[in-house]
C-alpha cells in the first residue's frame, strides 16, 4: 500500500540569517516590536513518485484526566514503486513525520496515515496504489 503520483514533497523551515519584525501584545495589553526568523520553504517537486508509511507508533496521553489517542508515524519517497521495493532504506529521496490526530479504532491504521498525507500540501493529487 502506498500512494503514487506526481506532486512536491514540501518542507518549512526557519531561516539563521533572515528576520522581520512582528508586533505582538503582551498579556497586559502592552505592544511591542520583535525579531523573528523568516519562515523558508523548500520543495523536491516529483513525477511517479512513491510514497510509503515506513513507520507507525499508536500513543495514548492524558490531559485533564480525558484519554488521547496520538498515532505520530514516518513516510518517505521513493523516485517509484519499484524503488521503494528494490531498497527499503537505501532509495529514500526524502522523509518526514506526521501525526493522525482523531485516530479511530475501528479503522485501518495505514489507510488513516495516507489520508493524513493526501490532506499535505504538495501531496493532494496523489491516489492510492
Amino acid at each position: 500500500m502506498g500512494l503514487i503520483g506526481t506532486g512536491e514533497f514540501v518542507t518549512y523551515y526557519q531561516s539563521e540569517t533572515e528576520f522581520t519584525t512582528e508586533t505582538k501584545t503582551t498579556p497586559d495589553g502592552t505592544t511591542v516590536e520583535v525579531q523573528v526568523p523568516v519562515e523558508v520553504r523548500e520543495s523536491v517537486p516529483f513525477t511517479d513518485g512513491y510514497i510509503a508509511v515506513i513507520f507507525v507508533q499508536h500513543d495514548q496521553v492524558i490531559f485533564d484526566n480525558v484519554k488521547h489517542k496520538m498515532t505520530p508515524f514516518r513516510y518517505a519517497l521513493y523516485a517509484d514503486k519499484a524503488s521503494r521495493y528494490a531498497d527499503q532504506e537505501g532509495n529514500v529521496i526524502a522523509q518526514g513525520g506526521e501525526m493522525v490526530v482523531n485516530y479511530d479504532h475501528e479503522l485501518n491504521t495505514y489507510a488513516q496515515c495516507y489520508d493524513v498525507l493526501r490532506a499535505m500540501e504538495g501531496f493532494e493529487n496523489l491516489t492510492n496504489d
